[in-house]
């Protein structure tokens, strides 16, 4: 129920804290505003995101593919057109800064795309196959506005490169484009339910990719939490395969899916009795079901964790309290059985040794009183202490 508000307004409303850190608060766009990022955090989002763009461009002619009315489709193509200009002012930048090539991370595919880009742009190409007209008109104004207003907010930096940036997605001109996807959008899904709630889910992956698209670019010159972050992210959300598992690969992805359904917020598709059911449907013994139900719940655990740790170091605390967030979803599954597992044991152990700053101390302080309890809701305690040191 939108409650009368547009529903673009209604969306930007449910995400408060992800749409400030994507188009407002992120670092990398406070290091723009105060001209302190340095070359290599700048150009390593320069040239990513001209790669990025390049398939933005394909994504753009899909939806202009599914849109069934000559007015929407003529409001589309005033942006559309506009990406030649846009890839050959890229192309300038790029030559007049020297860039050709960066691999600064040394996490790139053959085409130079880091892996975050990779992500996104794996995901566009998932949205092409799998989203309906009205998800995509969606998805394409999410995209969009969230550049718009994340440069809109950076039109006085001192830097020329960054003042470039900021005229030509932060003017008023990209901003009235805006205006017409996000009717173009409204339009699309309006008196549609299950499409404004599919739409709600897409807005969120956008808000989340567009952040870490951000992190990619401003990490670039902190090499030492760099490659901190390379070492353990292996770890982070790849669950350690035990040998019982062996022949119930399919089972193991599809508990991957399930809980990352929960992830977006719907607790209810997974309960112990789903588990159980799951199991029973794909003959996986019930201990090795659990195993790798723990496991799955365990490696979510710690990526959270790791990455709330990470975000402490640079100071990011709402992105920080974002992840812990997802820490208090993922609890809301965990059982007495699956809170004393040797799995949740062994990355509680694993993070704890990673652990690298006082307000992450606290972190895991509270989080073994989480597991020894197995509730979840001293979470909440958690999160609401963050809100008081952040006041």
């Amino acid at each position: 129920d939108l409650g009368g508000e547009r529903l673009t307004e209604w969306l930007i409303a449910q995400y408060p804290a992800e749409w400030a850190h994507a188009a407002v608060e992120h670092p990398f766009l406070q290091g723009v505003r105060k001209a302190t990022l340095t070359q290599e955090q700048f150009d390593t989002w320069l040239y990513q995101d001209y790669l990025f763009v390049q398939h933005f461009t394909r994504f753009a002619g899909a939806v202009l593919s599914t849109c069934p009315d000559v007015e929407n489709m003529k409001a589309l193509l005033g942006g559309v057109s506009a990406l030649q200009d846009e890839l050959s002012w890229f192309q300038d930048l790029l030559q007049e800064r020297g860039i050709k090539d960066l691999t600064l991370t040394g996490n790139v595919d053959d085409f130079g795309m880091e892996r975050t880009t990779v992500l996104y742009v794996q995901k566009l190409q998932e949205w092409q196959s799998e989203l309906t007209w009205k998800e995509l008109a969606v998805a394409f104004w999410a995209i969009e506005v969230v550049y718009n207003k994340a440069w809109s907010t950076a039109a006085d930096s001192s830097d020329p490169y960054f003042a470039s940036c900021a005229k030509r997605w932060g003017s008023e001109a990209f901003a009235q484009y805006c205006v017409q996807l996000a009717r173009v959008a409204e339009e699309a899904v309006a008196g549609d339910e299950e499409a404004v709630a599919r739409a709600s889910e897409v807005f969120q992956e956008v808000l989340d990719l567009e952040g870490q698209f951000w992190d990619m670019g401003y990490k670039a010159s902190d090499g030492d939490l760099a490659a901190d972050e390379a070492e353990d992210q292996s770890l982070w959300t790849v669950p350690i395969v035990s040998p019982e598992w062996a022949g119930h690969e399919e089972f193991v992805s599809l508990v991957a899916f399930e809980i990352s359904e929960v992830m977006k917020g719907q607790p209810q598709l997974y309960t112990p009795e789903v588990l159980a059911e799951l199991a029973e449907q794909a003959e996986v013994p019930q201990a090795v079901a659990e195993s790798i139900f723990a496991e799955s719940l365990a490696c979510q655990l710690r990526g959270c964790v790791l990455r709330a740790n990470a975000f402490c170091r640079r100071g990011e605390r709402s992105s920080a309290g974002n992840e812990l967030k997802k820490v208090e979803i993922l609890f809301a599954l965990f059982t007495p059985a699956i809170a004393a597992s040797p799995e949740v044991a062994r990355s509680v152990a694993y993070v704890e040794e990673r652990i690298s700053s006082p307000e992450s101390e606290e972190i895991m302080r509270l989080l073994a009183a989480q597991l020894s309890n197995a509730s979840r809701w001293m979470v909440r305690s958690l999160l609401a202490d963050l809100d008081d040191r952040n006041q």
